[in-house]
């Protein structure tokens, strides 16, 4: 009985879609052309180097970037002001 449970809650977890940014998509995940060039300035102005695009949610940007040869997770708020969450860890610790 186990099992099934286990495979019936696994199936439903692998069709289940993931919400992620969607450039054009009118959700709260979405983001026009124009948006994404608008925070890619603002993460540039900020001194980063935009690498990737994470997510989009509610107006708020995630994005990998880096500076002065570090990556780190950025958060760009809707106002176009850029947090650094931190130096973004690429690989897990060694052991």
């Amino acid at each position: 009985m186990r099992g099934r449970i286990f495979w019936g809650v696994a199936f439903l977890l692998a069709a289940t879609g993931i919400a992620q940014a969607q450039q054009g998509a009118a959700s709260t995940n979405g983001y026009t052309a124009a948006q994404r060039a608008k925070v890619e300035a603002a993460v540039r102005a900020a001194g980063y180097t935009p690498t990737l695009l994470a997510d989009v949610q509610g107006g708020h940007a995630f994005f990998f970037a880096t500076k002065d040869g570090k990556q780190y997770y950025l958060t760009v708020m809707p106002d176009g002001t850029v947090h650094a969450g931190g130096v973004a860890v690429t690989e897990p610790p060694a052991r």
